[in-house]
């Protein structure tokens, strides 16, 4: 009974997937530039579209929504109905034909009383009746060769989804593909010798490229994401396709983190082109190249109900920052890719550790202080945190500090940052500069988390009620965990609010063992909030 039902699932999967209403959802057609990776809105609704098809004079797009095509003018100001005729359970896999005259569907036919099954027919791209091209079902359109005379896409036939091809006026279907597990996204190359898709046959999704002909074949990407749906330039210098940052088998669902990435294919380079959105199912099954060669459109999504992904996801970038005195500070930044609207997050500013001071601090060397210990102690409240690299020869004076205080500003006036929560730490030498910075100005912290490290007598003399949140190794070598406790003593003495937090046996160099304490600060300190 179990293995009947699970064989059933794995069958009627795909097609399932492919069009489903979702509701509770913001849906957002968007153009991305391949060179500068600038974002631009062009439509923006709390309705579930999909699947952006740029036409060939690059004056509109087709979106399917619930069963439907519409036409969208490149402003996103017009929105209008195609007539599909009888085709009234269009999916997501359509397009428009190389002379942008006619226009390819997917559509679900009725196999069976309630049973339907995707095929494939072409209309005019103004609309109109579709006529019939694939007799076998089911099937999902990707392709249209660049003569006009071929569809290639993906069917599944003997119960394992491979590429095929047929006849633009219908006739006998090619298998192109005969590897195990899904094969999917086929797309002509501009000058017609490959079909670039995305195959399961290596146990996990990666793009693939085959000759028209089915003789030879390459496996393109190697990485860790599950990349689906290869979509070549018309110049036929790239392609962009859709990665799930998770591995996903061999389903491509919506709801999930992504990224949209780009590869030079007389190179091979591969690298983002857009940072971790909300999306897969619809953002951009087919193709959605501007005609020069310049754009990609896609489709991200907001899930209104809980204001972003199911997990928020995050933004890592590499920095630099003008300062007043003509020099320029480096930093790493890390953010959430999406903040919800009306929303304010946490600001973390991390200092870094010490260096070897005979030699220049190297290029964004706050990085792996960030990545390594401050994003798994903080992620959970979806904080913007910034880490600087130390402008001086230590981070207890006041260059650093106006550094320090120049960054904040800047972070502070392009992101809405919850003046409630800004929260100031550092480990040993990032940690003197913690008790330095946040001792001097007090009204722009919410909390200080000093590790590995003790302060100077005179920073603590007129310490202020700012919460301090203390940890420290009890076998730290450089700085006894004895005076930094009397410290705490002390400063508890004079009614501060402060937490000592023991990391047991820990020396000065076992900053991984200090993630446990530091990830408990901020709950510490959301406590100290409700009293």
């Amino acid at each position: 009974m179990n293995t009947i039902k699970v064989i059933a699932i794995l069958i009627l999967f795909p097609m399932m997937s492919i069009g489903q209403p979702v509701t509770d959802i913001e849906s957002t057609l968007e153009t991305v530039n391949i060179k500068t990776g600038k974002r631009k809105i062009i439509l923006q609704e709390k309705n579930h579209f999909e699947a952006p098809n740029w036409s060939r004079d690059g004056k509109f797009f087709i979106i399917n929504s619930n069963g439907k095509l519409y036409r969208v003018d490149r402003k996103g100001k017009d929105k209008a109905l195609i007539n599909t005729g009888s085709a009234t359970r269009c999916n997501n896999d359509h397009g428009i034909s190389p002379d942008g005259t006619k226009l390819v569907i997917s559509n679900g036919i009725e196999k069976s009383p309630g049973n339907f099954s995707s095929a494939i027919f072409i209309l005019p791209v103004e609309g109109g009746e579709p006529k019939l091209i694939t007799e076998n079902t089911p099937s999902y359109w990707h392709g249209w060769s660049p003569d006009g005379k071929t569809l290639s896409y993906v069917g599944m036939r003997n119960n394992d989804y491979d590429i095929y091809t047929i006849p633009v006026d219908g006739g006998d279907e090619k298998q192109v593909t005969f590897s195990p597990g899904l094969d999917d996204g086929p797309e002509y190359s501009p000058d017609g010798k490959h079909i670039y898709y995305n195959s399961y046959q290596t146990g996990r999704m990666q793009i693939w490229r085959i000759a028209t002909n089915g003789d030879t074949y390459a496996q393109l990407t190697f990485d860790n994401y599950a990349n689906w749906f290869p979509h070549p330039s018309p110049d036929g210098k790239y392609i962009v396709y859709i990665s799930y940052i998770e591995d996903q088998k061999e389903s491509h669902p919506f709801g999930k983190d992504v990224k949209l990435r780009i590869m030079n294919l007389k190179t091979g380079k591969i690298r983002d082109l857009t940072e971790v959105f909300f999306g897969g199912q619809g953002t951009i099954n087919v193709p959605s190249w501007s005609p020069d060669s310049k754009m990609v459109a896609f489709v991200s999504y907001r899930s209104l109900e809980m204001g972003y992904s199911h997990q928020p996801a995050f933004s890592l970038k590499q920095q630099k920052l003008e300062l007043d005195n003509g020099t320029q500070l480096l930093y790493t930044s890390l953010s959430p890719s999406r903040i919800p609207r009306n929303q304010k997050v946490p600001l973390v500013i991390a200092l870094h550790w010490g260096w070897d001071r005979e030699r220049p601090i190297p290029p964004w060397f706050g990085k792996d202080f960030l990545t390594g210990i401050i994003q798994p102690a903080f992620e959970d409240i979806n904080p913007i945190i910034i880490a600087p690299d130390c402008p001086s020869d230590n981070w207890h004076n006041p260059v650093s500090e106006n550094a320090v205080l120049a960054l904040m500003n800047a972070v502070m006036k392009k992101y809405p940052v919850d003046s409630s929560r800004i929260f100031i730490t550092g480990f040993s030498a990032g940690g003197i500069g913690t008790w330095y910075i946040s001792s001097r100005h007090p009204e722009l912290f919410s909390m200080a988390i000093p590790m590995a490290c003790k302060p100077e007598g005179e920073w603590i003399r007129d310490w202020t009620n700012l919460p301090v949140y203390i940890i420290h190794g009890t076998n730290d070598e450089l700085f006894p965990f004895s005076d930094v406790e009397n410290i705490a003593t002390e400063l508890a003495g004079k009614k501060a609010t402060i937490k000592l937090m023991k990391v047991e046996n820990g020396s000065h160099y076992d900053s991984g063992r200090f993630i446990p304490s530091l990830k408990y600060s901020h709950i510490w300190y959301s406590e100290l909030d409700k009293e």
